[in-house]
């Protein structure tokens, strides 16, 4: 019960430095509350001087979460309600519980990871393209343990926080500027760089009516490229000369067995789940294309 009694006095105890840090309050309210959850202990006291100073470093501390074009300031407003004292050891320390819960709320509010995002097509018009493995993802244990130290360190800071996953940028649905677009309704593909088409062109994805064979939508990344290379299923095996997989054994590759791309063909006659190239345009993405590039593939509302 002491104890308890103790940490809600710190509380209070915060709040003042805040105040006081602000020239709302004046040092001898602060030394009163200090001293009342100290048991009395006198103001002179180094014990009761490292609880002053502990206080006033914590609330000092102030970090600017950047996140694209928005911010999340935190500063000694929220931390006061964060600082705990243990009179068993004369100590203070942080609530670990509110802080990992600080952190989740920004994850729940920034990560962008195998959420749905809503895109700009190259039509002009929106579509809301589901899940995916890309996308930002705090690192919340990483962001808990480093956030500890600088608050103990009083520490001012602008940053991002540490995250297990990145994404190109903030804008644009996280894309940035450099990105393959994927319309599998409308069957074609098209290659931005820097903001600029260099590629459009029609395309065939996996057999839409054979749910084992159909191209999923989502955000994806290319993640490797290889020239020339032999794809091989279960009973085919299939000789091309650009390959760059970008969710699982999906990817984007040439097809020099077709002499015909976009349309309906994918209703029937598409491939195995892959976003099937002419020649020359698979040419040009491969020269382009890197590990980490994203690739968006997308439904419309009609299919």
């Amino acid at each position: 019960m002491g104890k308890q009694k103790n940490k809600m006095i710190l509380a209070s105890v915060g709040i003042l430095t805040a105040m006081l840090l602000c020239g709302f309050a004046n040092r001898e309210e602060l030394v009163n509350a200090v001293e009342r959850s100290m048991d009395g202990q006198a103001v002179g006291s180094k014990a009761v001087q490292n609880v002053l100073d502990k206080i006033g470093k914590y609330c000092s501390t102030r970090i600017v979460y950047q996140f694209g074009n928005q911010t999340e300031v935190l500063d000694g407003d929220t931390i006061v309600s964060w600082i705990l004292y243990d009179p068993d050891t004369n100590t203070l320390y942080l609530d670990r519980d509110k802080m990992t819960q600080y952190i989740a709320d920004l994850a729940e509010k920034y990560d962008t990871y195998q959420k749905p995002r809503e895109f700009q097509t190259s039509a002009g018009d929106r579509v809301v393209v589901p899940g995916g493995n890309y996308g930002w993802l705090i690192d919340q244990g990483e962001e808990l343990e480093v956030l500890e130290h600088m608050i103990q360190s009083g520490a001012e800071r602008v940053r991002m926080p540490h995250f297990a996953q990145t994404a190109a940028d903030w804008s644009h649905s996280d894309l940035g500027d450099t990105y393959v677009e994927v319309d599998l309704t409308n069957q074609h593909v098209w290659l931005y760089v820097d903001g600029v088409e260099e590629l459009s062109v029609d395309c065939v994805s996996g057999t839409y009516t054979n749910s084992g064979r159909r191209t999923p939508a989502g955000t994806y990344t290319i993640y490797s490229k290889e020239s020339p290379t032999v794809l091989r299923g279960a009973d085919w095996n299939s000789p091309v000369s650009y390959w760059m997989p970008f969710n699982g054994g999906i990817g984007l590759h040439d097809a020099t067995w077709r002499s015909s791309f976009g349309g309906d063909i994918f209703m029937y006659s598409g491939s195995h789940g892959c976003v099937n190239l002419p020649y020359e345009a698979a040419r040009t993405l491969y020269a382009y294309a890197y590990p980490g590039m994203p690739v968006i593939c997308y439904y419309r509302d009609e299919m």
